[in-house]
């Protein structure tokens, strides 16, 4: 039996919640957020004992960018694994104010990227903290993943385990939409996409590498991927925070992977600090690669990258340091918001500088 220690239980975070008191094989769920949460807990508790499920949970009071106290419930949770969806603001947020139309195209060319220190800090402070505690517990990171993964594996040698969401749910639409359209069971579907965030949000203009076989025959060249992509089984407003379902979901399973002593063959985002998704076999021992005949290592993740470069990554480099591509810099420099990198030193000020962004385009 484990214990999963969920750090935020906002909309992702609160989902994770309620799937973890129901899924085998967890009998504990610590939650722990900057707010009281003890009765989001409780309630979460008592609904699994309508599926016949008797799991304790607790919360604790904490901010996860507060090293100290993060490293200290780490060392008192003792968790086997740790799901994370924290971030300092969400883009969604913008979605609910009425933004002057020309701003609006200027973020849309700025692209998701320039909102990364908002993603960065919280997963940073979690991994210090983790580090600091000597925490052996994997970590899922379902904020922007394809990106802050790789950039904390390469600052610290070590970070998430796996991220959560983006070519994941393409992975899931193409089985759901296959099993549906062919009239076989899930298990008939086998299937390898690499991607990125960015193919998840905008289709097959953006880079990525797809196959699908049904009972071993190749249907690839059958299926409109892009349509399935981007409207199956239905167009859907991923800007809603109705769907974080779905990348709670992902989080929890490759939670449960991590957990399981036998190897899930899957899709995970950001495996041991790689950008994007693939098809992977995720256990206790951690994450392996499980590439199709004909698609190497290298060429996976030179797709990934130029998928990122959509959402506005140049690159990552040697010391974690993200850099925009020129378009997204010359977006970012027309809102006033300077700077072609982002540096882990300068992450507090950086923000800072999204806050009074986010402060001026909205009032």
């Amino acid at each position: 039996m484990a214990t999963v220690l969920v750090c935020g239980v906002g909309g992702l975070g609160g989902w994770a919640l309620e799937l973890l008191v129901r899924s085998p094989g967890i009998d504990r769920v610590v939650t722990m957020s900057r707010s009281e949460g003890s009765t989001v807990a409780s309630l979460a508790s008592l609904g699994a004992v309508f599926q016949s499920r008797l799991v304790q949970c607790d919360h604790v009071v904490g901010d996860v960018t507060d090293v100290d106290r993060t490293a200290r419930v780490l060392e008192e949770v003792s968790p086997d694994v740790i799901v994370s969806s924290v971030t300092m603001r969400s883009p969604r947020a913008l979605m609910a104010f009425d933004i002057d139309p020309d701003v609006r195209t200027i973020l849309r060319r700025a692209t998701f990227g320039m909102w990364l220190p908002w993603h960065l800090l919280p997963v940073t402070r979690l991994t210090e903290a983790a580090i600091a505690a000597g925490s052996t517990a994997p970590i899922v990171n379902a904020a922007f993943p394809d990106v802050v993964n790789p950039a904390l594996w390469k600052r610290y040698g070590y970070g998430p385990r796996t991220g959560a969401g983006n070519g994941e749910v393409v992975a899931v639409k193409l089985k759901h939409h296959v099993a549906s359209a062919w009239g076989v069971a899930l298990s008939d579907v086998d299937l390898a996409v690499v991607g990125s965030h960015a193919f998840f949000m905008d289709g097959t203009e953006v880079p990525h590498w797809v196959r699908v076989w049904v009972r071993g025959e190749d249907v690839t060249a059958s299926i409109d991927v892009g349509a399935v992509v981007t409207a199956h089984p239905q167009p859907i407003d991923w800007r809603a925070t109705s769907t974080f379902s779905i990348f709670a979901a992902s989080a929890v399973k490759n939670a449960l992977g991590l957990l399981s002593s036998e190897p899930w063959l899957t899709h995970v985002t950001a495996p041991n600090g790689l950008p994007g998704s693939y098809p992977a076999r995720i256990s206790t021992e951690g994450v392996e690669l499980a590439l199709p005949s004909g698609l190497e290592e290298a060429e996976a993740v030179r797709i990934a990258e130029a998928g990122n470069a959509h959402d506005g990554i140049e690159a990552i480099e040697s010391d974690g340091s993200v850099v925009f591509t020129p378009a997204t810099t010359a977006a970012m420099d027309e809102l006033g918001y300077d700077g072609a990198r982002v540096r882990f030193d300068e992450l507090e000020e950086r923000i800072g500088q999204l806050d009074d962004l986010f402060a001026r385009i909205t009032t």
